[in-house]
């Protein structure tokens, strides 16, 4: 595998991470329209695109359908964005060190064994598995549901530890 190649979420481009001398970075259309508002000016995407340093590339939909499977079954996808699911499909399907500092980010990419680099923080040190409860009666929800069925109360979001991060 290349070192010289990433996959850059929103947060790489908000560092600055893009900067790295001697590297190719990818990106999503999905992502490259969350960072367009932050620069100045375009010029330095357009730079880097035409100079093909920054390629913008879409994953296929086996690769998104991955994302969204692992993400549902971590409780993650409410938490992940459509330019989220999109970089972790993108990193999932080249193979390639994925740059985010987005914690659910991070979970799903670290379960699928996707190599990542964790900007401004120390990345994550556990997996985990998330579940909506109720703190009344303890029943146990996929973090979709948002009400208890027994009791009406609201549900709180708590998770289990799956294992050490890879």
């Amino acid at each position: 595998m290349d070192s010289n190649i990433f996959i850059l979420d929103s947060s790489a481009f908000y560092a600055g991470f893009y900067r790295s001398l001697n590297s190719k970075f990818y990106t999503t259309t999905s992502i490259l329209q969350e960072i367009k508002h932050i620069l100045k000016s375009s010029l330095t995407l357009e730079i880097l695109i035409s100079s093909g340093v920054l390629v913008i590339q879409d994953p296929p939909k086996e690769s998104i359908d991955k994302i969204i499977n692992t993400a549902n079954l971590l409780g993650d996808i409410k938490k992940l964005s459509q330019a989220d699911i999109s970089i972790l499909s993108l990193a999932y399907e080249m193979n390639r060190i994925l740059v985010s500092n987005d914690y659910s980010v991070l979970n799903v990419s670290n379960f699928l064994k996707i190599k990542t680099i964790s900007l401004g923080n120390d990345g994550i040190i556990e997996l985990r598995k998330w579940k909506n409860f109720c703190k009344t009666c303890r029943k146990q929800y996929s973090p979709s549901i948002r009400e208890c069925t027994i009791c009406g109360n609201l549900t709180k979001r708590n998770y289990k530890k799956i294992r050490p991060t890879v």
